[in-house]
């Protein structure tokens, strides 16, 4: 699976902060640092991975996803830059000598292996409602996904999805289609612009019927959400 298939939240990132399953963005992309980390646990920069662990990392790279380099005020001559102040792994040294390690010639940040997905630019929350068992499911997902994507997220409360056909507002939606394609409103600037309260703001409902004339289809890609969510 090619990952730029895969689309994540803020949300989504911000729930592997440990150093055992670490998570970071990094200009649009997620990055799994979980491997990484515990390979190299008593290095001394790893401290600056574990403590930003389900955050946003841009800020320490430059537009051409390398590390940023700074200028060191006191002599003028460009420093790579480490989070406040302390070593980051793979990072060239602020002094280098002749008896201090090279740095790897494939660094973390430029190492695709450690990318998972993609960092949505625009969420949109939905409440699923299941006509059947009357609960009602309220999901933050990325505007990117396809409808078959943001099922695969719901499964972890609904493991016989497969059996519900989806409406909203008395058509049939399209698992190959995202919700705005589908016809589902994207409100979400407009509550911020005009300040809404987020108990105020209108969350669309998609209605699931039960069909159990259906038989389960092969989603695009098997996730354990009870782990990734």
């Amino acid at each position: 699976m090619s990952f730029v298939t895969r689309w994540f939240t803020s949300d989504d990132v911000a729930a592997h902060d440990k150093p055992y399953d670490c998570w970071v963005s990094k200009q649009g992309l997620v990055l799994d640092l979980s491997d990484l980390i515990k390979e190299n646990f008593d290095q001394m920069g790893v401290k600056n991975l574990i403590e930003n662990a389900g955050k946003d990392i841009s800020h320490w790279f430059a537009d051409d996803g390398d590390l940023k380099y700074l200028e060191d005020p006191g002599t003028g001559i460009p420093v790579p830059y480490w989070p406040r102040d302390e070593p980051l792994l793979h990072a060239p040294p602020l002094n280098p000598s002749s008896a201090t390690p090279a740095p790897p010639e494939l660094p973390w940040w430029k190492d695709k292996s450690y990318i998972i997905g993609r960092l949505s630019k625009k969420t949109i929350r939905i409440r699923i409602l299941n006509t059947l068992t009357k609960d009602s499911t309220e999901l933050l997902v990325p505007t990117e996904e396809t409808l078959r994507e943001v099922l695969q997220r719901y499964k972890y409360y609904n493991r016989n999805i497969h059996q519900y056909v989806c409406k909203y507002e008395g058509d049939i939606l399209q698992l190959e289609k995202t919700l705005i394609e589908n016809g589902i409103p994207y409100l979400e600037d407009d509550f911020e612009r005009l300040d809404y309260a987020e108990d105020d703001i209108f969350v669309p409902g998609i209605m699931l019927l039960f069909d159990d004339k259906l038989i389960e289809e092969h989603l695009p890609f098997e996730v354990d959400y009870d782990a990734v969510l």
